[in-house]
Order: C-alpha cells, then structure tokens, then sequence
C-alpha cells in the first residue's frame, strides 16, 4: 500500500470518527413532532463519554483556574450589562423547562396512570420501545425531542458558573457538584435508554421550571424572596423520590412475579444502581444540611446565609 493511500484512509477513518463522535446527528433536531430518538441514541454510544467528560474538563479548569486568574488580574467592577445577561439566560433556562413540564409531565402521568409504575420505571418500551409514533415511548414526537434536549441541556448549564465567578460570586461545592454529576448521569442513562431516565428528568424539568424563573427575578425584584424556602424544599424532595424510584427499580428488577412488564437489563449491566444510589443519595444529604443551614440554623441565629438552588449557590454574609 502506497503513503498516498495510507494518507486517504487515515483521513477517512478521521472524517468518520469526527462525524460519529463528535457531531450529532442534527438533522433530527428540524422537525420535533417526528423526531425518533434510534439515531441520536446511537451517536450518543458512539461517543461513549468524550463529550460530557470533555465538557466537564474544560468547565472546571475554567472556573478554578482560567477565570479566577483573569478576575485576579483585571480587579475590574462587574460590568452593568452582566446583570441582564445573567437574567436573559435564566429567563430562557425557566422558559425551556417550563416547555418540558408541558410536553412531558402530561406523558409520565399518563404512562404510570395506565401502564402503571412498574412500566414507567422498568420497561425498556417506556424509553426506547415500540415503533415510530408509538405513544407509550418516550422516544418519539415532542416528547423524545424534549427528553433528548434535556440530556444536551446539561451542556451549556455549565455556563451557570461562569456566570457567578465572572460575577464575582463565591461557588459553593454543592453548586458545581451538581452540574457535574447531573451532566455525567444524564449522558448516561440516555446512553443505556434506563426507562426512569424519564421520570427523572421530568422531575428536573419541574423544578428548574421555577429555579430559574426565580433567578430570573431576583436580579430586579425581592418580590420573589418568598420562593427560596419553597424551591430548596422542593429540591430535598427531588432527591428523596430520586432514591425511591431507584429503589423501586431494583424491588421490581427482583420481583419475578410478573413476567410481562421485566425490568430493563440495562440496570444490572450498566452499574445503574450503584450509580443513583450514590448520586441521589449524595444529593439526599447536601440538600438537607443546606435546608438546615438556610432555614433552621438560620432561625437560631446562624452568622452565614446560603442561598441556593442546584443551579445557583451564593454565600452571603450578614
């Protein structure tokens, strides 16, 4: 074989590599009410985690390392125009996920109302199953358009602390925790179309629906400072369903008794259990000492004020 044929074929196997790798397959994305979610969840297992590990490199580097730096060196003010942008990108956050309440709660209430818990929660039909315009998956039509952007969304909510460090605002661990975590799981259970990936990220749509239409107020208004205690408490229960839902995936998964309705493989093969139990039980345990250091320690005269969301943790100081 000849160099200039070697040379064509590294460049072919690059062009492929690049495209399935790196590039989704866009065009799904032009028509939501047909989207089929087969050829976006065959990218997503061709690009294994390079992306979201990729992402997730760069998003600490930048706000521990690159940022500071910059900010350290130009002591400069926070320019004016920061606080509207920072409030556009909540109201649009607010806005997406207030859509995704729309399109898929309806879904998740009807699937467990007829089908029941079991299916929304084990059946691999509830994520990947049945055939193009199947209304018991949640992988076509708006709903898998909506369950597929929730997944690519946990991409640029990274930019929720280049916000506060570029706005001068301290970082809590909670806080980039979070986005870390939620970004690695929620590539993962589209990678292993886990059938609770649904209810989960219905969940979290719920609650970024308010989070950051809060935030979004808060940078004109103390209108809306009644919101804080009632989005940590809905966050808390966030997370206790989190692990019970977990737990009633793997109650199920060992209930042999109904044969009709198995629980998805994917579970035991992926290391799924492990995972949610560590995540949402991590969670479970720094969002309750946050809601006892905000709202009860707080009330006995604590000296620090946190308030927090799992998109935006500020430490202020009285």
């Amino acid at each position: 074989m000849s160099w200039t044929s070697v040379v064509d074929v590294l460049t072919s196997r690059l062009n492929d590599f690049t495209y399935s790798v790196w590039v989704p397959p866009v065009e799904e994305f032009l028509a939501p009410q047909n989207f089929d979610c087969h050829a976006m969840h065959r990218w997503v297992r061709s690009n294994q985690y390079a992306t979201p590990v990729a992402a997730v490199i760069a998003y600490l580097l930048a706000i521990f390392v690159v940022l500071p730096l910059v900010r350290w060196r130009q002591r400069s003010a926070v320019p004016a125009a920061m606080k509207h942008l920072f409030a556009l990108w909540n109201l649009l956050l607010s806005l997406f996920s207030g859509y995704g309440v729309y399109v898929c709660a309806p879904f998740v209430w009807r699937m467990i109302s007829e089908k029941g818990m079991r299916y929304a929660v084990c059946s691999d039909d509830m994520m990947l199953g049945g055939t193009a315009g199947d209304e018991h998956a949640a992988c076509y039509g708006t709903v898998g358009f909506m369950m597929t952007l929730f997944m690519l969304s946990k991409l640029p909510e990274l930019l929720d602390t280049v916000f506060l460090v570029v706005m001068h605002k301290d970082v809590l661990f909670l806080h980039w925790y979070h986005h870390v975590t939620v970004l690695m799981y929620s590539w993962f259970a589209y990678h292993n179309a886990t059938p609770s990936a649904v209810v989960f990220g219905t969940m979290n749509y719920c609650v970024h629906s308010v989070m950051y239409f809060y935030f979004f107020a808060s940078q004109y208004t103390k209108a809306f400072g009644f919101l804080r205690k009632p989005i940590t408490s809905i966050q808390l229960m966030q997370m206790v369903l989190g692990v019970s839902i977990t737990a009633f995936a793997y109650v199920y998964e060992n209930d042999a008794g109904n044969a009709e309705t198995p629980c998805s493989r994917t579970y035991k093969d992926s290391g799924f259990y492990l995972f949610c139990f560590v995540l949402y039980g991590s969670y479970l345990l720094l969002f309750a000492k946050l809601y006892y250091d905000s709202y009860i320690k707080k009330s006995r005269g604590g000296g620090k004020k946190e308030i927090s969301t799992s998109a935006n943790t500020i430490k202020k100081r009285k």
